[in-house]
């Protein structure tokens, strides 16, 4: 049996049928993706004040406090950790030159741990993509 004894009698070279449809080209579009991403990390300022305990009136000490309302975060993130487009830049770069055959320097050999390290645990909040 050949492969058009299985379709119905005069179907085989209908345009019209269903199962003789030609799904569309591909074609490209430029789009513009926004992708937001999320990681709780330890940043570490020196842009703080602490609150000495102070007494209740019942004579206890509560615990003091710390103030950080003057840290800027950004630029504390930004001090202790790369950016995540020189991050991706740096991991392309790293694997481009191991797939073409290269060797990696040393200083880029003990950077690769930090960099897998800093790629780890991000989690993705919002995905929006839009035709330009």
């Amino acid at each position: 049996m050949r492969d058009r004894d299985y379709y119905p009698a005069g179907a085989y070279n209908d345009p019209d049928a269903p199962y003789n449809e030609h799904e569309p080209e591909v074609k490209e579009w430029d789009c513009s993706v926004s992708v937001t991403l999320a990681q709780v990390l330890p940043i570490g300022t020196q842009n703080y004040t602490e609150e000495p305990p102070e007494m209740d009136e019942d004579g206890f000490f509560c615990s003091g406090s710390t103030d950080t309302s003057d840290v800027d975060w950004r630029e504390e993130y930004e001090e202790q950790y790369m950016q995540l487009d020189a991050l991706l830049e740096k991991m392309a770069d790293c694997l481009e030159r191991i797939a073409n055959g290269e060797q990696l320097g040393k200083r880029e050999m003990r950077m690769i741990p930090e960099l897998v390290r800093q790629a780890r645990g991000w989690n993705v909040d919002d995905i929006d993509i839009s035709e330009i």
